[in-house]
């Protein structure tokens, strides 16, 4: 009887074997896959994109909290070639997150869209001193409403991994650090526009890729006004506050 029954185990070990081996595809054969994902921060999340080529807004009407969307993917696995690799990128509060390394075969039942502040309220950028001192800054006279005002911006990478991607723009323009910004580096971006008082107020964008052990992660600033002064602006992403990641492939506690 036990040599049945462990003959029967070992035709049934084999007969998953067989069928796992069987479900992984062959160099050219195209995955398809349906990717859930669902809105786990407390606030809306105004634009969403899933992509090997960015597309148009997936969520033109918002994704409230709590709320799902399901997105097709189509593509080759890691092992292959040609592995395909996917975008997620999604706004809220003014705020970007991305993930530019999502293979086609990575499982989850539900990917959840947790950004920054629901984990930690880090923010990826700080305009105080990492010692937690505020900045010296002078003020400046207030100009008039036509009057156009230059600045410079000092930027220092404050977390532990390289900058590789930095943008300062009204309009998006080149990448500042081309070869790359390492910890504890400055650089200075030359801006310009009207102040917030005026009608025509200036807002820039302060934008950077890091590329951590697993994933690359963009951050984004959207509303930063010309009349906000410091003497340094830190760059500090996410994993230098907490180690958060803008998604997470199992259920944020509640």
């Amino acid at each position: 009887m036990k040599k049945i029954l462990t003959l029967l185990t070992a035709l049934m070990l084999l007969c998953s074997l067989t069928a796992a081996l069987a479900e992984t595809p062959a160099d050219d054969e195209i995955v398809v896959r349906t990717y859930t994902l669902e809105n786990a921060m407390p606030t809306a999340i105004k634009e969403l994109y899933v992509y090997q080529s960015k597309g148009p807004n997936l969520v033109p009407d918002g994704l409230k909290p709590g709320e799902q969307i399901q997105v097709p993917v189509a593509g080759y696995y890691l092992r292959t070639p040609n592995q395909t690799l996917y975008t997620v990128e999604f706004a809220a509060d003014g705020v970007t997150y991305a993930i530019k390394t999502l293979h086609v075969e990575d499982l989850f039942n539900v990917l959840y869209l947790t950004g920054v502040d629901a984990t930690s309220g880090a923010t990826a950028v700080s305009f105080t001193n990492p010692d937690g001192t505020a900045q010296q800054v002078e003020k400046v006279e207030t100009p008039a409403e036509n009057e156009i005002v230059e600045r410079t911006y000092t930027l220092e990478n404050a977390m532990s991994t390289d900058i590789t991607e930095l943008y300062v723009y009204k309009s998006k323009g080149e990448n500042l650090t081309p070869n790359g910004l390492q910890p504890g580096e400055q650089v200075q971006a030359e801006v310009f526009g009207y102040y917030l008082h005026t009608p025509n107020e200036t807002l820039y964008t302060v934008e950077y890729t890091t590329e951590g052990d697993k994933f690359q992660n963009t951050y984004s600033i959207r509303t930063l006004h010309i009349e906000d002064l410091f003497e340094v602006l830190y760059l500090t992403g996410a994993d230098a506050t907490s180690g958060a990641t803008p998604v997470a492939f199992t259920a944020p506690a509640k």
